[in-house]
């Protein structure tokens, strides 16, 4: 996994001392994909070239690429991920403690996808 980021980002060190299990690749802002062959970010990529996206996906999402995509290694085990819905993260932060949702900082308004690892 480590080779495979590195390969494609020429900013990345591999840290001999560190596990790669995973490599994300999309449009997120937090760690947007690069063109290898331009060194040019994904997004602005899928900007220059929007029928890159099709009709429908365009339609429903604009010139976001609506998904992540994520690289997992098989020689790196995971932890076992799940990514509920807005009500199950109420009810499972309510049920880790005795109070109630007006006495929490959990605004339910702010979440709609969650993501816990165990």
């Amino acid at each position: 996994m480590a080779l495979l980021n590195s390969s494609g980002n020429p900013d990345f060190v591999i840290d001999d001392a560190m596990p790669y299990a995973e490599l994300w690749m999309g449009t997120h802002p937090s760690g947007p994909s690069v063109l290898r062959s331009s060194n040019q970010q994904l997004v602005d990529w899928i900007h220059a070239h929007p029928e890159s996206l099709g009709a429908k996906t365009k339609e429903k999402f604009g010139l976001q690429l609506p998904f992540l995509f994520k690289v997992l290694s098989v020689n790196q085990a995971l932890s076992i991920q799940a990514h509920p819905d807005k009500v199950f993260f109420i009810m499972s932060q309510l049920s880790m403690s005795a109070l109630s949702v007006e006495e929490t900082s959990v605004d339910p308004s702010e979440h709609t996808t969650c993501f816990f690892n165990f």
